[in-house]
């Protein structure tokens, strides 16, 4: 019994030891990261009353960026020793207990968060568009950057209440170059469009300036040939994923620019729980905008999201009404009941995203005779009717 006694001291005295150590640990990271604050801060407040679980909003531009910690907003460079020393505020507590997020900012936010989450913090990146609309609904009217830094927080902790905030995933480096690509030749294939409409005005003027027009085509020749580099590298992408490239070929109607974009959508760290997801995320979905009685306007789609896709999608329906069975009965009921084609022309491009969902996900080339079994079209209607 002594023995024990003894032995329960000592384990009762060692863990006195190490939490003190501990503490003691904790007030040194404490100090050292206060002395690298910038000036005007608060140590009382910005650091030291840190809550766990606390949500940090960030505010990122191309220069600095600001940050609310606990109310407060400090700003830091963008740049690594920006990234240092707001990690290094963050360290004197438990990382895992943090959640930063960002706004969306156009890419300036990309290289932030993948320093924050190889750092093992965890980040989530938010939608301009309905952060500035909840800040408008808290009739918060100004818009600086440490005010909008202020509101990211609120918002971030209302999304987790609610479970909609969505971790955010540091994309492949096949991922990163496929995209980049794809934006690359659309920019290339523009600019070759503009250079050959300025050389044929200055050819058709009275005195063509001949430097002029020597220059244009010195600029159409190396941007062609920077084109055909581009898409060797978009075409190299497509063939690493050619089993899922296949499944997309075999729908009528998806040309070969609009699968590199699908397969880099569906195929790369997408997490999309149906086809209505996607068709949201592409801005194909329709609204309705109707009150009581008097207010009842037709429904357009919301165009926010991916729009290049979507203006593929919109060309390949004008070749699905025609060759795609099932998009062409679409387009004909919809046009026999009055619809606009283009908004008949919008429906069929809903309809090629479906197809596709479904293609993916059943992994079988699309079959234009296929037929939903009985037993799932008796179960949808169970579903309706305990619903209604």
């Amino acid at each position: 019994e002594k023995a024990e006694k003894t032995a329960a001291l000592k384990a009762e005295k060692a863990e006195k030891t190490a939490a003190l150590k501990a503490e003691k640990a904790e007030k040194t990271a404490i100090a050292n990261a206060l002395k690298k604050l910038p000036k005007g801060v608060n140590a009382k407040t910005d650091l030291v009353n840190i809550e766990f679980g606390c949500f940090i909003g960030v505010d990122i531009s191309s220069i600095y960026f600001d940050a609310c910690i606990n109310g407060k907003v400090l700003k830091f460079s963008q740049d690594e020793a920006g990234f240092g020393l707001f990690l290094t505020c963050l360290s004197i507590r438990e990382r895992a207990s943090l959640w930063v997020v960002v706004e969306a900012t156009g890419g300036y936010e990309s290289k932030f968060c993948h320093y924050l989450v190889s750092h093992g913090i965890k980040v989530s990146v938010v939608n301009p568009y309905y952060l500035r609309s909840y800040a408008i609904s808290k009739g918060i009217k100004a818009k600086t950057d440490a005010l909008d830094a202020k509101v990211i927080s609120k918002y971030a902790r209302m999304l987790h209440e609610e479970g909609d905030l969505i971790l955010w995933k540091s994309p492949s480096t096949e991922q990163k170059a496929a995209e980049t690509a794809l934006n690359l030749a659309d920019i290339l294939a523009s600019r070759i469009q503009e250079d050959k409409n300025r050389l044929n005005s200055l050819r058709l003027i009275f005195e063509p300036v001949d430097f002029a027009i020597k220059m244009l085509e010195e600029c159409i020749a190396d941007n062609e040939k920077r084109l055909a580099e581009v898409e060797n590298i978009i075409k190299n992408f497509t063939k690493a994923h050619q089993q899922e490239a296949k499944l997309l070929k075999s729908i009528p109607g998806i040309g070969k620019k609009t699968i590199p974009a699908l397969l880099l959508l569906l195929c790369m760290n997408r997490e999309f729980a149906s086809a209505k997801t996607v068709c949201s995320f592409i801005g194909l979905d329709p609204t309705v905008f109707s009150s009581g009685t008097t207010v009842n306007k037709n429904g357009k789609i919301r165009k926010k999201g991916y729009g290049r896709l979507r203006t593929l999608l919109y060309m390949c329906a004008i070749s699905a009404k025609k060759h795609n069975k099932a998009c062409k009965q679409l387009y004909e009921r919809l046009i026999a009941k009055g619809k606009s084609k283009k908004t008949a022309l919008i429906a069929v491009a809903n309809k090629l995203v479906k197809q596709v969902f479904a293609i993916l996900i059943s992994k079988k080339e699309y079959n234009s005779d296929y037929q939903r079994p009985v037993k799932m079209i008796i179960q949808e209607a169970q579903n309706i009717g305990k619903a209604a």
